[in-house]
């Protein structure tokens, strides 16, 4: 009697949605970018290409990028990341939002998911 060889299992399909925030040194405003990560079919490297691509983010902060969303599809309940953008060095210590505020400084970024990444805090 034939057997037939084991269905192969395809990943689970996530829909992860995350929101990229900058404030460049070279600019006051506040980028706010929100967008969505089909897994598995989409990667942080692939998403954050697009973005430097769209001229959204610097070729230069791209893997600060990656690293952090890959570190907030891993472990969600973290929330938000925040990190400095490589062409502003931040002094040990540093994090990142004005002083008594959660207002971001310029040279940083900060990554969200789930429901801070649909409904900024």
């Amino acid at each position: 009697v034939p057997t037939q060889p084991p269905a192969v299992q395809e990943a689970p399909h996530q829909l992860v949605h995350l929101r990229l925030r900058l404030r460049k040194p070279e600019q006051a405003e506040l980028q706010d970018i929100k967008f969505e990560m089909e897994l598995p079919h989409e990667s942080a490297e692939g998403i954050a290409e697009e973005l430097v691509q769209q001229g959204l983010v610097r070729a230069v902060d791209c893997a600060q990028v990656v690293a952090s969303m890959h570190t907030l599809v891993v472990q969600p309940q973290l929330g938000s990341l925040t990190f400095p953008l490589f062409g502003t060095p931040a002094p040990a210590g540093e994090t990142g939002f004005q002083p008594g505020t959660r207002t971001l400084k310029p040279g940083f970024g900060q990554v969200f998911v789930g429901e801070q990444a649909i409904n900024p805090p």
